[in-house]
Parts: C-alpha cells; sequence; structure tokens
C-alpha cells in the first residue's frame, strides 16, 4: 500500500496524516480478506488523453479536486453480513485534511489517537484508511462522489477489538451545518438495548420529548422480562453536542434507585431511527448502548 506523500500522479491527488498505517492492522486485514476485497491506495492512476480537434467533440466530465471533500459527512455502515449491526458514521474534513471520523460502535479516530490517510482523485473516488495509535480498531474505506458532490458511496472493511474483519457497502452525505439534526428529531419512544463487555444484555426502553428530556423509561431482564430499574420525568437530557453530526457527548442517565450510566457519546443516523454509542454503567460496567425509534 502506497501511502507516502511521493505518492502523487497526474489527476491523483494523495493526502497522508502521519507517515504510516499501523502494521499490525494492514497484516491482519490482508491476511484476513481476499486481496480482491482490500482498498488499495494508489490504484488509481491519472487521466490520460487528449480532447479530439474535431467540432463535435464532447466537452470533458467536471474534474473534482479535493476542495470537494471539505465539510463532515454522516451516513451508515451496513455489513454484508446480516447478523452483523448497522453503525452510525462520520468523517471530517478541514482544510484539506481528514481530521476526525467516528462510528457508533466507540470507535474514534481523532488527531491525538490515530493514524489516517486518505486520497481523492480526479474522478471523485476517495479511498481512505484510519487505524488507531493504541489498538487494533481500524477502518477502510473505498466511496464514489456523486456530480452533485452531496453523497460518498462505495465499501469498507473494518476491524474492531474482535479482531474479526466486517466488510459492507455504505453511503455519506454531506452535512447541511450546525441545523441539519435538531433535538426535537429524538421525540418518541426508543427501544433497544445495552451490552457490556462480558456480553450481558439488558433491554433499555425510554420515551423522550421535544426536548430530549426522558419522560419515562426502564431497564428490563431479557429472557425474565421482570424490570431492573425505573426511569423518571427528567431522568436525562439528550442533546447534541454538535448538531453537524448528530452526536451527543456526556449523557448520564440516572434510574429511580440511583444507578448511573454515563454515555461518553453517541451518534443518531439522519433518519432519527438509531441511536447508539458506548458509554459506562455503575453496576454492569462498559459496553454499547443501542436503540432504535
Amino acid at each position: 500500500m502506497c501511502i507516502d506523500r511521493s505518492c502523487r500522479r497526474v489527476g491523483f491527488v494523495r493526502l497522508s496524516v502521519n507517515s504510516t498505517m499501523k502494521t499490525s492492522l494492514h497484516r491482519l486485514l490482508q491476511t484476513a480478506i481476499p486481496a480482491s476485497v482490500l482498498l488499495t491506495a494508489c490504484a488509481h492512476p491519472g487521466g490520460s488523453g487528449s480532447v479530439g480537434g474535431g467540432g463535435g467533440t464532447p466537452p470533458p466530465p467536471p474534474v473534482f479536486t479535493i476542495d470537494d471533500l471539505n465539510g463532515d459527512w454522516v451516513g451508515q455502515l451496513t455489513p454484508d453480513n446480516p447478523a452483523r449491526l448497522i453503525q452510525n458514521v462520520y468523517l471530517r474534513f478541514v482544510d484539506e485534511d481528514l481530521v476526525e471520523a467516528a462510528d457508533s460502535a466507540g470507535n474514534e479516530w481523532r488527531l491525538n489517537n490515530s493514524e489516517r490517510s486518505f486520497s481523492f482523485d480526479a474522478e471523485g473516488m476517495l479511498e481512505a484508511n484510519l487505524g488507531l495509535l493504541v489498538g487494533v480498531a481500524g477502518l477502510e474505506i473505498q466511496a464514489q462522489m456523486d456530480q452533485s458532490r452531496t453523497v460518498l458511496s462505495g465499501s469498507y472493511v473494518q476491524v474492531g477489538s474482535d479482531l474479526f474483519p466486517v466488510a459492507g457497502t455504505l453511503e455519506l452525505v454531506r452535512s447541511s451545518g450546525a441545523g441539519m439534526f435538531e433535538v426535537a428529531m429524538l421525540e418518541g419512544a426508543w427501544t433497544g438495548d445495552g451490552t457490556n463487555a462480558h456480553h450481558r444484555r439488558q433491554i433499555l426502553e425510554l420515551t423522550l420529548d421535544a426536548t430530549g428530556t426522558v419522560v419515562t423509561g426502564a431497564m428490563i431482564r431479557p429472557g425474565l422480562g421482570t424490570v431492573r430499574r425505573t426511569y423518571s420525568a427528567g431522568a436525562a437530557v439528550f442533546n447534541f453536542s454538535d448538531g453537524a453530526i448528530g452526536r451527543m457527548d456526556d449523557v448520564t442517565l440516572t434510574s429511580d434507585d440511583g444507578a448511573v450510566t454515563f454515555l461518553h457519546y453517541l451518534l443518531v443516523d439522519r433518519d432519527a431511527t438509531l441511536l447508539a454509542g458506548p458509554g459506562t454503567d455503575q453496576r454492569l460496567g462498559a459496553g454499547l448502548v443501542r436503540l432504535n425509534q
């Protein structure tokens, strides 16, 4: 895989943040997935050819530039294996740099904890590679930008803490800005579960009002159907810390008996059907919360 700054060709833009991707992640992807599935950077040589001199020659198609990536892109990762879970995800490009990304499975790639590289050619093909400095969570993306410069669609390969590579499809849309996600979209009944690191699962039901405040809720033991905890009005307030990407940070959910669940961050999709992210419960430990509306 070519990931250094020397990889530049006509019609092909290459930008690398940090000098190398994590070797362990790349070897894992190479051994666990056929080469035909892996995304390869520098696989698109610059366009060549010439426009004929005839009067009937059509104009060349519009050329994409790296500036077309600047902004926030939000969407979902949909695994090919239906047994795997759909994840919310976002990418943030600032000044021609991929500065931040996260998914709803608790994986975050930031300036201070990751190595990120990407390429974007004149035909609108994005190839991105993200890996953690500590840990193995990684994401490789190959996506085509549409002519409107508002949609990126393609495929991905992801490796999580279980070291199992997951392949699938993705679609990202360009965020319209800070008002794209508004708290009123959270109003309604949300049902799902919380699962800790030991795969101990609890059913979670919450009803939110138009301000994102919990109206009522319960934690239920699966199988038995008995109520473990109840939540009354004001048990938590869900509000966007970044309305451009549908992200909520530091949400504290307190049950009627005083048990606290701290949600480190949550991501919601643009249709407000999935609310998910990592958290820590003082009694059940660290894990993930997934709620559907």
